[in-house]
């Protein structure tokens, strides 16, 4: 149960036109009435398009962000973190980018915070993994970097489904992950934004771009 707020807060779009549109229209056709499955397809599509139109004006609520966010374009079946204190660029990436596979590397101070993305996006033991290594052990996140490129690739998983985002955590974090990433020819980005004196991003600032591309995904 603890599970299932968060999965249905990320997920509750393709669960409400997978689960109950499509669905709703297949039991309209065992009605075998033409006038039926008609109203049931025109106004599950008016329903759905009303809501999508309102969840758009909500979201132009919210602070664009800046650029062409190339990073973002690209789709990714799996997403791997550096883990720091601040878990916005990581929120904000899992958000655009909705991945099925979650990787974090983090320090024992940073641990907790990958623990609760986890539990806000509702990823369980079998699509996300933690690592949690000496920040200052450059050769350790070496090797863990690539235990968790290890299970990403024995889901099936391409390298090009792949991307490391090296935004948060300390430098030495970032590199051994991105050297680990180069040797497997695995894509890389990064969130860049700009901060106030209190080292808190200033919204709409954002931009998701490259830091190593590989893949040759049209965008």
């Amino acid at each position: 149960m603890t599970q299932m707020i968060p999965f249905l807060r990320h997920r509750w779009d393709e669960l409400l036109i997978t689960g109950i549109y499509l669905n709703s229209i297949v039991a309209s056709v065992f009605t075998w009435n033409v006038r039926v499955v008609l109203a049931v397809t025109i106004g599950g599509l008016v329903l759905l398009i009303i809501i999508f139109g309102l969840r758009a004006l909500w979201n132009k609520r919210m602070a664009p962000m800046r650029g062409e966010n190339i990073a973002f374009q690209v789709p990714r079946k799996a997403l791997l973190f550096t883990v720091g204190n601040q878990p916005d660029t990581i929120r904000m990436a899992i958000k655009h980018q909705k991945p099925e596979y979650v990787g974090f590397i983090c320090s024992a101070k940073s641990e907790p915070v990958a623990n609760q993305l986890i539990e806000l996006f509702g990823y369980d033991e079998k699509h996300c993994m933690i690592k949690r290594v000496d920040p200052q052990d450059v050769k350790e996140i070496r090797t863990e970097t690539g235990l968790i490129l290890d299970w990403l690739i024995s889901k099936g998983l391409k390298p090009s489904d792949i991307v490391a985002d090296i935004t948060g955590g300390m430098t030495t974090m970032s590199v051994g992950v991105f050297s680990v990433t180069e040797e497997r020819l695995v894509d890389s980005q990064y969130l860049r934004s700009q901060y106030d004196e209190k080292n808190r991003i200033l919204p709409g600032t954002q931009e998701a771009v490259f830091v190593s591309r590989y893949s040759h995904s049209k965008v």
